[in-house]
């Protein structure tokens, strides 16, 4: 709800009077536009956590399984060798589409309000939020342990 104090102080104001009340929807007042795109980090994530979970699941199903039921697999354990193939590759491109999205989301936190003179005022609010400073470091720190992880193994 939007107010103000309407006074008039002419000796005969204008009708009708404004509204001293009335319903609107403020936009956020920062200029920090990183919504989508920590929308879209969050969506890569969960994807690669049901992807990562499938071959998970796959490997150790495969794992129980002796030479002999890799003769004849039915058309189940096929669709299983498939996603086991499959899914790895997928997996490393999210692992790259996330890099960008981590390096986008550094550069626009950090970056952005350093840089203003010469981007304008691209991003120069993004520092000023503690929440979304922390989020880009945790974030940050969690894609190099990813990496790491996937690099030792």
């Amino acid at each position: 709800v939007r107010t103000r104090k309407v006074a008039c102080s002419a000796t005969k104001c204008k009708e009708p009077k404004p509204p001293e009340k009335e319903p609107c929807t403020c936009a956020h007042c920062a200029a920090c536009d990183i919504d989508f795109r920590l929308l879209i980090l969050y969506c890569i994530y969960f994807g690669q956590a049901f992807f990562a979970l499938i071959v998970f699941v796959q490997y150790l199903r495969s794992a129980s399984m002796t030479e002999d039921d890799f003769i004849k697999p039915g058309r189940l354990r096929r669709c299983g060798g498939f996603f086991s193939k499959a899914f790895p590759p997928l997996l490393r491109i999210l692992v790259l589409v996330q890099l960008i999205q981590v390096i986008w989301l550094v550069f626009d936190t950090y970056l952005g309000s350093i840089l203003q003179e010469y981007l304008g005022p691209f991003a120069k609010d993004c520092f000023a939020s503690n929440d979304l400073r922390s989020s880009s470091i945790a974030i940050s720190v969690l894609w190099l342990l990813q990496g790491l992880m996937g690099r030792c193994t």
